[in-house]
């Protein structure tokens, strides 16, 4: 799937966190889905997080900073892409890994509570489940190369394809009526 796919469902981990634990919500805890959403692609050569942008300004007058491009050409020379990092491995690893830097982070930072390690790791974990729904499908089992796929032959998303533009959309639209709902713009 596209990264910006990726990105829309990692969001979405929050109102799904929020719906089924209770925890109240912040908006900071929607780009930490994002970016769990987009962590696993640190493999790729050419991936949305790489070349990610922190800035402001326009033109010339650009002032940015690419956070992940040197990790992600690192990790992109070791690994191959949809190989350890899209794997269940790799998902334990960056839930024990986030839960201790939130906890860390959590003793300086008044925002960050235990909600944040789950929305991480849950954003990381639909990045998986969403690639193991396209035709190539995801090494779950890493080191084992055995691709798995979690929809049968037919029903496989082609990336870029009308079904995952479909996708993106609906789930845009999820994590919009999310936010208007929890800041109480929209009466249903």
């Amino acid at each position: 799937m596209k990264g910006s796919t990726h990105a829309v469902i990692g969001a979405n981990t929050v109102w799904v966190l929020a719906l089924f634990s209770g925890f109240s919500w912040n908006p900071f805890l929607i780009l930490v889905g994002v970016l769990g959403g987009l962590l696993p692609d640190l493999d790729a050569s050419d991936s949305k997080i790489k070349h990610l942008e922190v800035g402001y300004g326009r033109g010339r007058n650009r002032i940015a900073l690419k956070p992940f491009y040197l990790l992600s050409w690192i990790v992109s020379s070791v690994f191959k892409h949809r190989g350890a990092f899209h794997s269940i491995l790799a998902v334990i690893l960056v839930g024990w890994g986030s839960f201790f830097l939130f906890l860390f982070l959590g003793q300086w930072v008044e925002i960050v509570g235990h909600e944040f390690w789950l929305v991480l790791t849950l954003g990381y974990a639909s990045h998986i489940i969403a690639d193991g729904m396209t035709h190539h499908g995801v090494p779950l089992l890493w080191p084992w190369k055995q691709n798995f796929h979690l929809l049968p032959k037919p029903f496989r998303i082609k990336t870029g394809g009308i079904t995952e533009r479909i996708l993106y959309l609906i789930l845009l639209l999820t994590l919009a009526l999310f936010v208007l709902d929890s800041y109480s713009l929209m009466q249903i």
